[in-house]
């Protein structure tokens, strides 16, 4: 009877490649045990089938070594072959799968003195790195048509796409994001400053930081401004109409697209405190004040909103590559405004004090009663991007690393 080892579950590493006692052969067993011997491994499985790869070694001709040789089969729950009139195929189509699979090749390479793998990991690699340094030589565009090509001809899905290349991208940004909320340093240097060298930004201040980053990552602002996606974020247009001096035109961090409709986007820093250290003298019961960076931050959106409104069919807009925005496709009905402010866990945390209760009373008052201002806090922007991320990727986030 067969032993099966199952990839799925086991440690290959409880394995080990010996020569029989003759020398004619070799066989796959126990580390603790030559009795336990396995000649097929389950390489994936569900309530109705497993895939199997059985492995049997033959004296090569030449050499003193043993020739390895895979055959893949489909079963059922009892191990019997699966009867079909038509061929089975099976595809490593599924990364689990390609990925146990590999193991497997790669444990037979470890016995380089008994298994003969051929040139397969010389071959291998010579393809891979021509590969590689070929690609990095064509256009963007050429790059973009390759691997959309690729694509298509290995019939990926839209959600193999996404787990291997959007969700890493994704991730990335998290950790990024997560060094700017916690003021994290790499090295001698401050997240910010490091960010700013990176990307050559010289202006001083965070909200540069924070403008230029959600900018670069759109996802993050815009799967979760509205229900509706928002796209094509244009940096720091004006939305007024200026004097006869061409001045007097506030302008909005980022304009954005909400479905067909425009979104104006204000930012300031995750730093800047929404409510005063001591509470005002005049406040009413339950209540708590206001810095004034959060209420000029409020009538600054209020006002760009009225700037906007007027000046939105009487002026040009220009995008970041220099095009003009169609107006008849891309319409503004009572502009949106989001308004990103502070960190309400820092700042204040529900950690059962009356105070901090009261300012998220007041705060959460605040905002449910503001019509045309949705305000949100950097922290509750980043715990959303993260939510979406993992949401997907289904599984627990990661410990930030705190790349760039």
């Amino acid at each position: 009877m067969n032993n099966y080892f199952n990839l799925i579950n086991d440690d290959i590493q409880r394995l080990i490649i010996s020569a029989t006692n003759a020398q004619n052969n070799c066989f796959i067993h126990d580390i603790k045990s030559k009795s336990i011997i396995y000649d097929e491994f389950i390489l994936n499985e569900n309530t109705k089938s497993k895939i199997i790869c059985k492995i049997t070694f033959y004296p090569h001709t030449i050499t003193d070594k043993y020739i390895p040789r895979l055959t893949l089969r489909k079963v059922d729950k009892q191990f019997e072959q699966t009867q079909t009139k038509k061929d089975i195929i099976i595809a490593l189509d599924k990364s689990e799968l390609a990925s146990r699979f590999w193991k497997l090749i790669n444990f037979l390479k470890n016995y380089k003195d008994l298994v003969d793998c051929g040139d397969f990991e010389k071959t291998y690699k010579v393809v891979k790195e021509d590969f590689i340094t070929e690609f990095k030589t064509k256009s963007q565009k050429d790059k973009l048509l390759e691997i959309s090509k690729i694509i298509e001809e290995s019939d990926l899905s839209s959600q193999d796409i996404l787990n291997t290349i959007l969700l890493k991208e994704r991730k990335k940004n998290l950790k990024a994001f997560d060094g700017f909320l916690n003021n994290k340093d790499i090295g001698d240097k401050s997240f910010f400053k490091s960010y700013k060298e990176k990307f050559n930004i010289k202006q001083n201040g965070e909200e540069v930081v924070w403008h230029h980053f959600l900018k670069e990552h759109n996802w993050i602002i815009g799967l979760n401004a509205d229900i509706r996606f928002t796209s094509d974020l244009i940096s720091e247009q004006k939305a007024g109409i200026e004097n006869s001096e061409g001045r007097n035109s506030p302008k909005i961090d980022l304009l954005g697209r909400l479905s067909n409709f425009i979104i104006l986007i204000e930012l300031k820093t995750a730093n800047t405190n929404i409510f005063t250290k001591q509470i005002s003298k005049t406040a009413r019961a339950n209540t708590w004040s206001f810095t004034s960076d959060f209420i000029d931050g409020i009538s600054q959106c209020l006002g760009q909103k009225f700037s906007f409104d007027k000046s939105y069919d009487a002026k040009d807009f220009i995008d970041d590559n220099g095009n003009q925005i169609d107006k008849r496709k891309v319409r503004t009905v009572d502009p949106k405004i989001l308004f990103i402010i502070g960190n309400r866990q820092k700042e204040f945390p529900l950690d059962g004090s009356q105070d901090n209760i009261t300012k998220n009373d007041t705060f959460e008052r605040f905002r449910r009663n503001n019509k045309h201002i949705e305000i949100i806090t950097f922290d509750e922007l980043y715990e959303r991007a993260k939510y979406i991320v993992n949401q997907a990727d289904n599984i627990k986030y990661e410990k930030p690393n705190y790349d760039l």
